[in-house]
């Protein structure tokens, strides 16, 4: 008898194993995901006032950056209210609380932060304070 088609032993064996790539995919937590964005958010963050620095220092450029906690994003800026740089999103449901910090930031051209203050970000399950010293550093990020 020649038919065609799939035993139930083969049918057994392909269902297991989907159940199986499911559960595993299932398993990651989602604190993981949350973690993995909120490092990615402060690296890029880190990396855009390095950027503002660096071209402060070698143009003699007005640069400044500018956080609005409501719209969930920050932009830099080139001159004033000039070309935008860059624009970056903060993720959705994070709070931010601007405390001390004046707006616009910005650095001076030897490298000096011009208004130090500090701001805080509250995630999903952490908050983070933001300083900004005066001198050379950018900014430390200290988990509360």
């Amino acid at each position: 008898m020649n038919e065609k088609g799939f035993t139930l032993l083969e049918v057994v064996v392909v269902l297991g194993i989907t159940v199986m790539l499911l559960f595993i995919g299932i398993k990651i937590p989602l604190s993981v995901i949350d973690h993995q964005t909120t490092k990615q958010f402060f690296e890029r963050f880190q990396s855009d006032m390095l950027r503002m620095q660096q071209e402060t220092t070698l143009t003699s450029e007005y640069i400044r950056m500018t956080i609005y906690p409501d719209r969930h994003t920050y932009e830099i800026r080139k001159g004033g209210t000039g070309k935008l740089m860059i624009k970056r999103e903060i993720p959705e449901g994070w709070e931010i609380n601007l405390r001390t910090l004046s707006q616009p930031l910005s650095f001076l051209r030897n490298g000096n932060i011009q208004n130090p203050g500090t701001f805080s970000i509250t995630t999903n399950d952490s908050t983070f304070l933001i300083t900004f010293p005066f001198g050379k550093a950018r900014s430390y990020i200290v988990k509360q």
